[in-house]
């Protein structure tokens, strides 16, 4: 954690299904004595439950989903965390039509989010980022 200039916080081991295990760290800004216990408790509780989610989905076994090259664009900026604004700034479309995009995106992986689109995503090798 220090090498990388994580001075103040904490390691979790992350624990999934057919030894998908993980590591997660996270730095406050301050010694850990100084956080909520009850702040810590949720990022802990939120990082196992993610990691968990994550393991869900690479566990699915889907065929690959066709995807347009459109798709495929908004897709690659999707997972590049930008927003629904900018990504229609940078393809010039609208922003109702990078929403339209992003649905059908989703019901072809069958997620429900950016996260989870994402992940899927990644692991069918359908973008690199």
């Amino acid at each position: 954690m220090r090498a990388h200039d994580l001075i103040h916080g904490f390691g979790l081991p992350l624990y999934g299904p057919r030894g998908r295990n993980s590591y997660a760290s996270f730095d406050f800004g301050k010694p850990v004595e100084e956080v909520d216990s009850v702040a810590l408790g949720i990022v802990r509780g939120a990082s196992q439950a993610a990691h968990q989610r994550i393991c869900v989905l690479l566990d699915a076994t889907r065929t690959t989903p066709e995807l347009s090259g459109r798709e495929r664009e908004v897709l690659e900026w999707i997972a590049r965390g930008k927003s629904t604004s900018s990504i229609a700034t940078i393809l010039a479309l609208s922003p109702e039509t990078v929403k339209t995009y992003a649905k059908r995106i989703y019901e072809k992986l069958g997620t429900s989010d950016r996260v989870g689109a994402t992940v899927k995503a990644l692991k069918l090798g359908l973008i690199k980022i």
